[in-house]
C-alpha cells in the first residue's frame, strides 16, 4: 500500500527538521542568528527540491485540511508550521530571543 502524498511531504520536513536542529544548527550555527537565518531559507529549499523532484509534473491535490493546494504550497506551508516548535525550543537554547 502506497503512502499518501501528504504523508511523504510530512515525513521529508519531519526528518529535515530533526537532523538541522537537532545536529547541523548545534553544530554550525550556535547562537548566530544570521547563520541560522541562511541556514533555514537552505533546508526549506532542500524540502522544496525533494518535493518537487517528486511531485512537480504530476496532478496531485495535497488536502491542507482546510483547503487543497498543489506540492509547492504543502511542503512549505507545512514545513514552516512544522518548524515552529523546534524553532522556539532552539531559540530558548541558546538564547536568540536578545539578539532579535
Amino acid at each position: 500500500m502506497p503512502l499518501a502524498p501528504e504523508l511523504i511531504v510530512l515525513m521529508l520536513n519531519g526528518v529535515l527538521l530533526i537532523v538541522s536542529y537537532s545536529w547541523l544548527y548545534p553544530k554550525y550555527v550556535a547562537d548566530n542568528i544570521r547563520k541560522l537565518m541562511i541556514n533555514d531559507v537552505v533546508a526549506s529549499v532542500v524540502a522544496l527540491a525533494v518535493a518537487g523532484g517528486l511531485f512537480m509534473g504530476k496532478n496531485i491535490s495535497f488536502n491542507a485540511l482546510l483547503f487543497d493546494a498543489n506540492w509547492f504550497w504543502f511542503t512549505l506551508l507545512s514545513y514552516f508550521v512544522l518548524e515552529i516548535p523546534f524553532s522556539v525550543r532552539y531559540c530558548n537554547k541558546y538564547n536568540l530571543w536578545n539578539k532579535m
